[in-house]
């Protein structure tokens, strides 16, 4: 073997260590990239899942949010549809006066309210009622002295002795009271129970 064979065998000992050396670096940046692919893919995947999270809880913000915001208005149209009977309430409530009934329904609105009252009171009732007032007050015998400025429906307010004691018992404030009472049963009436 002369040196020239000698040579070509390191030569291609060489040569063959070099692709054994290329294609090792190439395989390891090839693992390099594949591991870095797939650590971006995790990260990715990762970064996708918070995002999801956080859109499913703002999903669900806005989900209740809007929930929230109907229930709202469709509470506040019903007492609105409650407060439209209240109204006609209030209107039939006027319309006594033109009928037979209205001198017995002040009647017994002046009854309960002076019933245990004692000694000179001031009645206020509105201009309409001051005759009917006046002549159920002397039937009475009632110690009183009779204002007429007092706007109201129909019925009375008492002030007795000193002013300190105030006794109401007109339409409104019957109505008033009624409300209370009665809000629940008009509004199963009106939608259901």
């Amino acid at each position: 073997m002369g040196l020239e064979d000698i040579m070509k065998a390191l030569e291609e000992e060489g040569r063959l260590e070099c692709e054994e050396i290329l294609n090792r670096a190439k395989a390891q940046a090839q693992k390099i990239l594949d591991d870095g692919k797939e650590e971006a893919d995790k990260i990715k995947q990762e970064e996708i899942d918070k995002v999801a999270v956080t859109l499913v809880g703002e999903q669900a913000k806005i989900l209740n949010t809007a929930r929230l915001f109907v229930k709202r208005e469709v509470i506040k149209a019903k007492e609105e549809e409650i407060e439209k009977v209240f109204t006609e309430a209030g209107k039939r409530l006027k319309e006594i006066k033109k009928t037979p009934r209205h001198e017995d329904v002040l009647r017994k609105l002046i009854g309960e309210t002076l019933e245990n009252v004692g000694g000179k009171v001031t009645v206020r009732a509105n201009k309409e009622d001051a005759f009917l007032v006046k002549k159920i007050l002397d039937e009475m015998g009632v110690d009183y002295n009779l204002e007429t400025d007092f706007s109201c429906l129909g019925g009375i307010e008492a002030v007795v002795g000193d002013g300190s004691i105030t006794l109401i018992n007109t339409f409104e404030s019957r109505l008033e009271k009624a409300k209370n009472f009665l809000k629940t049963e008009i509004a199963t009436i009106l939608f259901g129970g």
